[in-house]
Protein backbone atom coordinates (compact mmCIF):
# COMPACT_ATOMS: atom_id res chain seq x y z
CA UNK A 1 0.00 0.00 0.00
CA UNK A 2 2.81 2.29 0.88
CA UNK A 3 4.71 1.98 -2.27
CA UNK A 4 0.93 2.53 -4.12
CA UNK A 5 1.08 5.76 -2.51
CA UNK A 6 4.22 6.76 -3.03
CA UNK A 7 4.32 6.19 -7.13
CA UNK A 8 0.55 8.42 -6.86
CA UNK A 9 2.30 10.94 -5.03
CA UNK A 10 5.98 10.68 -7.45
CA UNK A 11 3.47 11.28 -10.61
CA UNK A 12 1.71 14.07 -9.02
CA UNK A 13 4.56 15.94 -8.06
CA UNK A 14 6.22 15.16 -11.45
CA UNK A 15 3.04 16.43 -13.40
CA UNK A 16 3.45 19.30 -11.19
CA UNK A 17 6.81 20.35 -12.15
CA UNK A 18 6.05 20.24 -15.60
CA UNK A 19 3.38 22.82 -14.90
CA UNK A 20 5.91 25.53 -13.57
CA UNK A 21 8.53 24.56 -16.36
CA UNK A 22 8.69 26.16 -19.74
CA UNK A 23 7.45 23.81 -22.20
CA UNK A 24 9.49 22.16 -24.45
CA UNK A 25 8.84 21.53 -28.03
CA UNK A 26 7.65 17.50 -28.47
CA UNK A 27 8.42 16.83 -31.77
CA UNK A 28 12.09 16.82 -31.62
CA UNK A 29 12.41 15.49 -28.16
CA UNK A 30 14.47 12.23 -27.70
CA UNK A 31 12.65 9.34 -25.77
CA UNK A 32 13.04 8.89 -22.86
CA UNK A 33 13.03 5.10 -22.74
CA UNK A 34 16.02 2.45 -21.17
CA UNK A 35 16.70 1.06 -24.58
CA UNK A 36 16.97 -2.62 -24.42
CA UNK A 37 18.33 -2.59 -28.04
CA UNK A 38 20.44 -0.42 -30.38
CA UNK A 39 19.36 -0.78 -33.38
CA UNK A 40 15.79 1.20 -32.95
CA UNK A 41 17.08 4.43 -35.37
CA UNK A 42 17.30 1.60 -38.43
CA UNK A 43 13.17 2.17 -38.11
CA UNK A 44 12.57 5.50 -39.12
CA UNK A 45 10.87 8.33 -36.27
CA UNK A 46 6.91 7.37 -36.00
CA UNK A 47 6.64 10.91 -33.92
CA UNK A 48 7.44 12.32 -37.35
CA UNK A 49 3.75 11.53 -38.85
CA UNK A 50 2.36 10.54 -34.35
CA UNK A 51 2.54 14.02 -32.82
CA UNK A 52 -0.33 14.01 -30.58
CA UNK A 53 1.38 13.14 -27.15
CA UNK A 54 -1.84 10.36 -25.96
CA UNK A 55 -1.47 8.68 -29.26
CA UNK A 56 2.61 8.26 -29.08
CA UNK A 57 2.41 7.16 -25.37
CA UNK A 58 -0.66 4.30 -26.62
CA UNK A 59 1.17 3.34 -29.20
CA UNK A 60 4.94 2.66 -27.04
CA UNK A 61 8.03 3.83 -26.83
CA UNK A 62 10.28 4.19 -30.07
CA UNK A 63 12.90 1.40 -28.86
CA UNK A 64 13.07 -1.89 -30.21
CA UNK A 65 11.77 -3.74 -26.96
CA UNK A 66 10.16 -1.70 -24.29
CA UNK A 67 7.59 -1.81 -21.16
CA UNK A 68 4.32 -0.80 -21.86
CA UNK A 69 1.35 -0.35 -19.29
CA UNK A 70 -1.73 1.89 -19.15
CA UNK A 71 -3.56 2.02 -15.27
CA UNK A 72 -7.00 4.19 -14.95
CA UNK A 73 -8.02 4.48 -11.26
CA UNK A 74 -11.74 5.05 -10.86
CA UNK A 75 -12.14 6.85 -7.17
CA UNK A 76 -15.34 8.38 -5.52
CA UNK A 77 -17.35 11.15 -6.24
CA UNK A 78 -16.41 14.86 -6.42
CA UNK A 79 -17.72 15.28 -2.85
CA UNK A 80 -15.67 12.48 -1.38
CA UNK A 81 -13.09 11.74 -3.76
CA UNK A 82 -10.76 9.18 -1.81
CA UNK A 83 -13.70 6.57 -0.36
CA UNK A 84 -13.25 3.32 -0.66
CA UNK A 85 -16.93 3.20 -1.87
CA UNK A 86 -18.02 4.98 -5.58
CA UNK A 87 -21.21 5.60 -7.07
CA UNK A 88 -21.99 3.79 -10.45
CA UNK A 89 -22.70 7.00 -12.15
CA UNK A 90 -23.57 5.38 -14.97
CA UNK A 91 -26.32 3.22 -13.35
CA UNK A 92 -27.44 5.67 -10.94
CA UNK A 93 -26.00 7.93 -8.32
CA UNK A 94 -27.55 5.20 -5.18
CA UNK A 95 -25.54 2.32 -7.09
CA UNK A 96 -22.56 1.44 -5.16
CA UNK A 97 -19.08 0.10 -6.41
CA UNK A 98 -15.57 -0.24 -4.73
CA UNK A 99 -12.74 2.33 -6.31
CA UNK A 100 -10.75 0.14 -7.92
CA UNK A 101 -6.93 0.35 -10.48
CA UNK A 102 -7.55 -1.53 -13.33
CA UNK A 103 -4.19 -2.14 -16.14
CA UNK A 104 -2.19 -3.93 -18.04
CA UNK A 105 1.19 -4.03 -17.93
CA UNK A 106 3.70 -6.23 -20.61
CA UNK A 107 6.46 -6.02 -23.05
CA UNK A 108 6.15 -4.03 -26.19
CA UNK A 109 8.19 -4.77 -29.53
CA UNK A 110 8.47 -2.61 -32.01
CA UNK A 111 8.30 -4.58 -35.35
CA UNK A 112 8.57 -1.42 -38.04
CA UNK A 113 8.99 2.01 -38.14
CA UNK A 114 5.17 2.20 -37.40
CA UNK A 115 4.11 -1.39 -36.43
CA UNK A 116 4.19 -2.47 -32.52
CA UNK A 117 3.47 -6.08 -31.06
CA UNK A 118 2.63 -6.10 -27.21
CA UNK A 119 2.01 -8.99 -25.16
CA UNK A 120 0.59 -8.06 -21.77
CA UNK A 121 -1.50 -8.96 -18.72
CA UNK A 122 -4.23 -7.52 -16.70
CA UNK A 123 -3.86 -6.73 -12.90
CA UNK A 124 -6.84 -5.40 -11.55
CA UNK A 125 -7.18 -4.01 -7.08
CA UNK A 126 -10.29 -3.16 -5.65
CA UNK A 127 -9.86 -0.37 -3.16
CA UNK A 128 -6.01 -0.22 -3.45
CA UNK A 129 -5.76 2.95 -0.92
CA UNK A 130 -7.42 1.36 2.37
CA UNK A 131 -6.04 -1.61 4.02
CA UNK A 132 -3.50 -4.12 2.94
CA UNK A 133 -3.73 -5.76 -0.60
CA UNK A 134 -3.94 -8.53 0.40
CA UNK A 135 -6.91 -8.64 2.91
CA UNK A 136 -9.77 -10.11 1.39
CA UNK A 137 -12.73 -7.02 1.40
CA UNK A 138 -16.46 -8.15 3.01
CA UNK A 139 -18.50 -6.57 0.48
CA UNK A 140 -20.64 -3.51 2.12
CA UNK A 141 -21.96 -2.42 -1.12
CA UNK A 142 -25.98 -1.87 -1.35
CA UNK A 143 -26.85 -5.97 -2.02
CA UNK A 144 -23.70 -6.93 -1.74
CA UNK A 145 -24.61 -9.12 0.82
CA UNK A 146 -21.25 -9.51 3.27
CA UNK A 147 -19.53 -11.72 0.41
CA UNK A 148 -15.88 -11.82 0.29
CA UNK A 149 -14.16 -10.07 -1.96
CA UNK A 150 -10.58 -10.77 -3.57
CA UNK A 151 -8.22 -7.02 -3.51
CA UNK A 152 -5.96 -8.22 -5.83
CA UNK A 153 -6.27 -10.22 -8.90
CA UNK A 154 -3.72 -11.09 -11.86
CA UNK A 155 -5.23 -12.20 -15.17
CA UNK A 156 -6.56 -12.00 -18.65
CA UNK A 157 -3.40 -12.12 -20.88
CA UNK A 158 -3.57 -10.82 -23.70
CA UNK A 159 -1.62 -10.49 -27.21
CA UNK A 160 -2.14 -7.57 -29.72
CA UNK A 161 -0.66 -5.49 -32.64
CA UNK A 162 -1.06 -1.66 -33.24
CA UNK A 163 0.36 0.47 -36.29
CA UNK A 164 0.39 4.59 -35.81
CA UNK A 165 0.25 6.59 -38.93
CA UNK A 166 -1.18 9.62 -40.94
CA UNK A 167 -3.15 10.60 -44.02
CA UNK A 168 -3.64 14.31 -45.07
CA UNK A 169 -2.74 15.06 -41.88
CA UNK A 170 -5.14 12.77 -40.10
CA UNK A 171 -3.05 10.99 -37.15
CA UNK A 172 -4.32 7.40 -36.94
CA UNK A 173 -4.03 4.30 -34.60
CA UNK A 174 -5.54 1.09 -36.00
CA UNK A 175 -5.48 -1.94 -33.82
CA UNK A 176 -6.84 -5.73 -33.19
CA UNK A 177 -6.02 -7.55 -29.55
CA UNK A 178 -7.20 -11.03 -28.03
CA UNK A 179 -7.30 -11.64 -24.60
CA UNK A 180 -7.81 -14.88 -22.89
CA UNK A 181 -10.46 -14.97 -19.62
CA UNK A 182 -8.59 -16.56 -17.18
CA UNK A 183 -10.66 -15.01 -13.79
CA UNK A 184 -13.18 -15.94 -11.80
CA UNK A 185 -16.41 -13.98 -12.88
CA UNK A 186 -15.27 -14.94 -16.71
CA UNK A 187 -14.66 -19.00 -15.31
CA UNK A 188 -18.66 -18.49 -13.52
CA UNK A 189 -19.67 -17.16 -16.89
CA UNK A 190 -17.95 -19.75 -19.37
CA UNK A 191 -16.33 -17.14 -21.43
CA UNK A 192 -13.50 -17.85 -23.22
CA UNK A 193 -11.91 -14.81 -24.58
CA UNK A 194 -12.52 -11.89 -26.65
CA UNK A 195 -10.94 -10.30 -30.02
CA UNK A 196 -11.48 -6.34 -30.17
CA UNK A 197 -10.55 -3.83 -33.01
CA UNK A 198 -9.75 -0.45 -32.30
CA UNK A 199 -9.02 2.67 -34.40
CA UNK A 200 -8.50 5.99 -33.32
CA UNK A 201 -8.52 9.09 -35.83
CA UNK A 202 -7.14 13.23 -34.72
CA UNK A 203 -6.75 16.19 -36.75
CA UNK A 204 -5.63 19.75 -35.70
CA UNK A 205 -8.36 22.73 -36.57
CA UNK A 206 -6.71 25.07 -39.21
CA UNK A 207 -3.52 25.33 -37.54
CA UNK A 208 -5.06 26.21 -34.25
CA UNK A 209 -4.70 24.62 -30.31
CA UNK A 210 -7.97 23.02 -30.90
CA UNK A 211 -7.50 19.13 -31.96
CA UNK A 212 -10.23 16.28 -31.76
CA UNK A 213 -11.42 13.40 -33.22
CA UNK A 214 -13.07 9.91 -32.44
CA UNK A 215 -11.88 6.47 -30.76
CA UNK A 216 -13.88 3.79 -32.56
CA UNK A 217 -14.05 -0.09 -30.60
CA UNK A 218 -15.50 -3.39 -31.58
CA UNK A 219 -15.38 -6.45 -29.15
CA UNK A 220 -16.76 -9.54 -29.25
CA UNK A 221 -16.86 -12.45 -26.55
CA UNK A 222 -16.50 -16.09 -27.53
CA UNK A 223 -18.53 -18.68 -24.59
CA UNK A 224 -17.76 -22.17 -23.95
CA UNK A 225 -21.21 -22.71 -23.68
CA UNK A 226 -23.77 -22.70 -20.68
CA UNK A 227 -23.33 -21.32 -17.46
CA UNK A 228 -20.84 -23.16 -15.55
CA UNK A 229 -21.92 -21.88 -11.81
CA UNK A 230 -24.89 -23.83 -10.60
CA UNK A 231 -25.70 -20.98 -7.71
CA UNK A 232 -25.24 -18.11 -10.47
CA UNK A 233 -27.44 -19.87 -13.20
CA UNK A 234 -30.77 -19.18 -11.90
CA UNK A 235 -30.14 -15.54 -11.85
CA UNK A 236 -29.41 -16.16 -15.76
CA UNK A 237 -32.51 -17.94 -16.29
CA UNK A 238 -34.53 -15.02 -14.40
CA UNK A 239 -32.64 -12.30 -16.71
CA UNK A 240 -31.02 -10.51 -13.61
CA UNK A 241 -27.60 -11.40 -14.75
CA UNK A 242 -26.66 -11.40 -18.58
CA UNK A 243 -23.59 -11.96 -20.53
CA UNK A 244 -22.13 -9.05 -22.58
CA UNK A 245 -21.21 -10.57 -26.44
CA UNK A 246 -20.58 -7.81 -28.25
CA UNK A 247 -19.57 -4.13 -27.15
CA UNK A 248 -19.87 -1.23 -29.97
CA UNK A 249 -18.44 2.30 -29.36
CA UNK A 250 -17.26 5.60 -30.96
CA UNK A 251 -16.31 8.36 -28.21
CA UNK A 252 -15.54 11.76 -29.84
CA UNK A 253 -12.96 13.89 -28.04
CA UNK A 254 -11.48 17.16 -27.98
CA UNK A 255 -8.21 18.79 -26.82
CA UNK A 256 -7.03 22.39 -26.12
CA UNK A 257 -3.11 22.82 -26.13
CA UNK A 258 -2.35 25.00 -23.06
CA UNK A 259 1.54 24.54 -24.21
CA UNK A 260 3.25 21.81 -25.70
CA UNK A 261 2.29 19.41 -22.67
CA UNK A 262 -0.58 19.73 -21.37
CA UNK A 263 -4.14 20.13 -22.56
CA UNK A 264 -7.72 20.23 -21.68
CA UNK A 265 -9.24 17.12 -22.56
CA UNK A 266 -13.26 15.43 -22.98
CA UNK A 267 -14.26 12.15 -24.29
CA UNK A 268 -17.61 11.93 -24.91
CA UNK A 269 -18.95 8.49 -24.59
CA UNK A 270 -22.44 8.90 -25.89
CA UNK A 271 -22.46 6.33 -28.51
CA UNK A 272 -21.78 2.85 -26.19
CA UNK A 273 -23.65 0.07 -27.78
CA UNK A 274 -24.04 -3.25 -25.86
CA UNK A 275 -25.40 -6.74 -27.07
CA UNK A 276 -26.45 -9.83 -24.57
CA UNK A 277 -25.91 -13.27 -25.83
CA UNK A 278 -29.15 -14.17 -27.03
CA UNK A 279 -30.45 -17.19 -24.15
CA UNK A 280 -32.85 -17.26 -21.12
CA UNK A 281 -34.49 -14.43 -20.35
CA UNK A 282 -32.23 -12.56 -22.80
CA UNK A 283 -33.25 -11.34 -26.71
CA UNK A 284 -29.68 -10.68 -28.09
CA UNK A 285 -30.88 -7.12 -29.41
CA UNK A 286 -28.35 -4.60 -29.11
CA UNK A 287 -28.91 -1.04 -26.37
CA UNK A 288 -27.42 1.84 -25.89
CA UNK A 289 -25.70 1.77 -22.46
CA UNK A 290 -26.09 5.49 -20.54
CA UNK A 291 -23.96 8.04 -21.79
CA UNK A 292 -21.10 9.49 -19.99
CA UNK A 293 -18.21 12.12 -20.25
CA UNK A 294 -15.21 12.34 -19.08
CA UNK A 295 -13.49 16.43 -18.48
CA UNK A 296 -10.00 16.74 -16.99
CA UNK A 297 -5.97 17.67 -17.97
CA UNK A 298 -4.12 15.64 -20.49
CA UNK A 299 -0.52 15.69 -18.78
CA UNK A 300 2.29 14.90 -21.42
CA UNK A 301 5.22 14.21 -18.36
CA UNK A 302 7.82 13.13 -20.60
CA UNK A 303 7.40 11.44 -24.78
CA UNK A 304 6.60 7.63 -22.83
CA UNK A 305 4.43 8.81 -19.76
CA UNK A 306 1.31 10.53 -20.49
CA UNK A 307 -1.40 11.73 -17.24
CA UNK A 308 -5.06 12.09 -17.78
CA UNK A 309 -6.73 13.00 -13.91
CA UNK A 310 -10.12 13.25 -14.93
CA UNK A 311 -13.89 14.04 -13.46
CA UNK A 312 -16.20 11.57 -15.22
CA UNK A 313 -20.08 12.15 -15.18
CA UNK A 314 -23.48 11.40 -16.94
CA UNK A 315 -24.72 14.54 -18.90
CA UNK A 316 -28.17 13.48 -18.48
CA UNK A 317 -27.90 13.96 -14.35
CA UNK A 318 -25.18 16.40 -13.81
CA UNK A 319 -25.09 15.69 -10.31
CA UNK A 320 -21.74 16.18 -7.56
CA UNK A 321 -22.86 12.91 -5.62
CA UNK A 322 -23.36 11.14 -9.24
CA UNK A 323 -19.96 11.37 -9.96
CA UNK A 324 -16.30 9.56 -10.33
CA UNK A 325 -12.97 10.76 -9.97
CA UNK A 326 -10.18 9.64 -12.00
CA UNK A 327 -6.73 8.83 -13.48
CA UNK A 328 -5.71 7.12 -16.06
CA UNK A 329 -1.89 6.84 -16.86
CA UNK A 330 0.04 5.40 -19.99
CA UNK A 331 3.54 4.58 -18.76
CA UNK A 332 6.56 3.21 -21.00
CA UNK A 333 9.90 2.25 -20.01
Amino acid sequence: MRTFLLLILLLSSTALNVFAEDAKPLRGETSNTLRLSGNENSLGDIDNEITNSLLRAQLGAKSRWSFKSFFGYSGGSIEKPLSELRPNYRAGAKIEDYASLMGTVGVNYRLTERDYLDFSTGITIIDPLHNGLTISLTDRRSGGQNASIPRFQVAVPSVGWSRGYSFHNVQMISGVSYSHFTDSDSANQNAIGAISFNQTLLETFLQSRWSGGLAGTYSYNFFGGSIKSSSLLPMYEAGIYRRTEVVLGIYPFLEYAFTDRICFRTVMGYFEFWKYKDEYNSNGRYFQAEPYQSVGLGISVTRDIYLYPNVQFTPKDIRADRTNVALSTNINI
